[in-house]
């Protein structure tokens, strides 16, 4: 069950990105710099920091190993 949840998570977070890369004419892309963080039900916590340059990181904390 936890690896379906991680790749449910994970589609969503592809979806995402691929969302925001597709309006990259857009003027108010820069609108999205910065960290955004958000957690699973099991209080897993996610960091994406989006950088001015177009660049992204992603930090996952997670108590289970794959």
């Amino acid at each position: 069950m936890t690896k379906k949840i991680r790749l449910f998570s994970l589609t969503i977070l592809l979806l995402v990105i691929l969302g925001i890369t597709a309006c990259g004419g857009n003027k108010d892309a820069g609108r999205f710099v910065g960290s955004w963080k958000c957690s699973d039900s099991k209080g897993n916590a996610t960091t994406i920091t989006f950088n001015a340059d177009g660049t992204w990181t992603r930090h996952v904390v997670s108590d289970c190993f794959i």
